[in-house]
């Protein structure tokens, strides 16, 4: 056995300095090769001889204490875990569900799996509470799907939790720390790297196939098109089952000799500046999330919270996995300029976990790039016509153009090629992306000529760049008109008082069309206020957008139905609103004197 790695305290947060490692950080490294081996399980251990003292990640836990872990590290956990599933009856090929926090057991179980040949599939960790049933209701369905008979839990889990998942065996997160793994790589570039699992309900979440080909195929792409250089650093705080997380942040920089920090992802949704503060004290150069964490931070960090933040040397802030809010980039970089974040650093991206993860991305350096057109005419005839500033202009973001040997394309509903600027369904192809679900589950992606993939998104094209405008099954129909309810959301945003909005379409079968509905988050409880609220809400979308709401609902902060790394869920909300199941506060209409003064 070796000595478990360090760990020690390090406050995110006003006073916070600069890592040791990283205070002769230059930002003009050498360029990084892409990996030169044929599987996972090979690279890394190609790695750990050439160099067993590069660090491989930075890991801060929701108390702000620091792990930090070599390549070498790595390995030794990894090997521990490997000789536990072996152990167990774990053999190449077999699937093995981990459901772990973020942290050193969770890389240790995922890479002992690679080096043992099983396939891992991570979900989240076992909750103690009433959410335990529903936890395992997807493990077993993971489980089922995949064939999976060993599951990893955290030794110190909820009993409950392992007894919920009889006839899987559970196997205790106590690995040994061994000095290094002797059972060399036993997969082929054809096998399976891991499964990752679509964040859909439980009867419905997907079980995409990720080949060590593909994934190494898609982090060299996303290395060229990222320009990464020595010295480079990811970091992230998305949760191991999301593919930004997993692919993006842990694993990328692993194959591409790059280390990469990762926080927990619930001490970002507690205190957004963390994220920050870890930027700033490793140094980082690089680091992705979705759009709404972006947001998340301008709504929720004071300014008090970030005097003496650097952000300087954030070269690329991936914005990705839903849509990109122009207003949001606007005012990001409004607020963080003043911290030393360049307007160039903002890189809005395309990707989805059918693609392990990335399929466009934009030029370096360059600025994100707006497209400000007719709402009327994009509603009326899928055309996306450039429009002037007013009432009738939307704006949307591009988010590049394909990686290196990736293809993107926009169709009709017959599969007939559009024009440029012409909205239609998104389609994917490239050396990653799937022909298949695992367990044959209905809804396969479909065999398209070429190996393109229906991505399930809608956008246009306009200069080799790609507008993404939203997802098909989400678009609402109101008269005869298509509206994106992000549109609809953007234009309550603003507001005074608003937290978090969803808006959607609840099918009105007798009208043969949607009733729009919005539900927004707030802490007001005040009727007279919570009214004039709703007047406001009902003007800013009748003026952004052209259409007034059939339901505005205002619901208690956290009310609203999340992904585990704080999206929100349209779909499950428009389902809870429908049922009538989504505890709004009662507004009721102001007495008849003062309605008619």
């Amino acid at each position: 056995m070796t000595a478990a790695p360090p760990r020690r305290a390090v406050p995110l947060g006003v006073g916070t300095g600069v890592h040791p490692d990283r205070t002769d950080w230059a930002p003009d490294g050498a360029p990084m090769p892409s990996p030169s081996r044929q599987t996972v399980g090979a690279e890394l251990l190609d790695g750990a001889l050439r160099d067993p003292h590069r660090v491989a990640y930075y890991l801060f836990d929701t108390q702000d204490v620091l792990t930090k872990l070599s390549i070498a590290d790595v390995i030794g956990l990894a090997a521990g875990a490997a000789e536990i599933l072996r152990d167990a009856g774990a053999a190449r090929g077999d699937t093995v569900v981990i459901a772990l926090d973020t942290g050193p057991d969770l890389l240790a179980a995922f890479v002992g799996c690679i080096l043992l040949g099983a396939v891992p599939v991570i979900t989240e960790s076992a909750p103690a509470n009433q959410r335990a049933a529903r936890w395992a209701a997807r493990v077993r369905h993971l489980a089922e799907t995949t064939g999976a008979r060993h599951l990893i839990l955290d030794e110190d889990g909820p009993a409950e939790a392992a007894r919920l998942c009889a006839g899987i065996r559970v196997l205790p997160a106590r690995f040994p720390v061994l000095s290094g793994w002797s059972g060399g790589p036993t997969a082929t570039p054809a096998d399976l790297a891991f499964i990752q699992f679509t964040s859909g309900t439980t009867a419905k979440a997907k079980g995409i196939p990720v080949s060590h080909a593909a994934l190494l195929a898609n982090i060299a792409a996303m290395g060229q098109a990222s320009g990464v250089r020595e010295g480079d650093l990811m970091l992230g705080w998305l949760p191991l089952f999301h593919d930004m997380g997993l692919v993006g942040v842990a694993l990328g920089p692993l194959l591409l000799g790059l280390p990469a920090a990762i926080l927990s992802p619930l001490s970002f949704i507690a205190r957004p500046e963390r994220w920050l503060w870890a930027v700033h004290f490793l140094r980082a150069t690089m680091s992705p999330a979705p759009n709404f964490a972006y947001q998340h931070c301008l709504a929720r960090v004071p300014d008090e919270a970030l005097a003496g933040l650097d952000l300087s040397s954030w070269r690329l802030a991936f914005n990705g996995s839903e849509q990109v809010q122009a207003l949001t980039i606007a005012r990001w970089q409004e607020r963080m300029e003043r911290y030393g974040f360049r307007a160039t650093s903002m890189a809005p991206v395309y990707g989805l976990a059918e693609a392990a993860l990335a399929v466009t991305a934009p030029e370096l350096g360059s600025l994100p790039v707006v497209d400000r057109i007719s709402r009327t005419e994009l509603a009326r005839t899928g055309r996306a016509v450039p429009a002037p500033a007013g009432p009738d202009a939307i704006d949307f973001v591009a988010s590049g153009r394909p990686l290196p040997a990736y293809q993107i394309t926009v169709v009709d509903d017959a599969g007939r090629g559009l024009a440029d600027r012409e909205q239609g369904q998104i389609l994917a192809t490239g050396p990653s992306v799937i022909r298949r679900y695992i367990g044959g589950l209905d809804g396969d992606p479909s065999p398209l000529p070429g190996g393109w993939l229906d991505t399930g998104d809608l956008g246009y094209l306009a200069s080799g760049q790609l507008f993404v405008t939203g997802r098909k099954k989400e678009l609402l129909i109101k008269a005869g008109r298509n509206y994106h309810p992000h549109d609809i959301e953007a234009a309550v945003a603003g507001l005074v008082g608003v937290r978090d909005v969803i808006a959607t379409g609840i099918p009105d079968e007798a009208k043969g069309t949607d009733n729009i509905a919005i539900a927004i988050e707030t802490p007001m409880r005040d009727q007279e206020r919570l009214r004039a609220m709703r007047r406001s809400v009902e003007d800013a979308v009748l003026n952004g957008v052209g259409i007034r709401p059939d339901t505005v609902l205002f619901v208690r902060p956290g009310s609203l139905p999340r992904t585990t790394s704080g999206k929100l869920r349209r779909t499950e909300a428009a389902q809870m609103i429908a049922a009538g199941t989504l505890q709004a506060y009662p507004v009721t209409r102001p007495p008849a004197s003062v309605a008619s003064g």
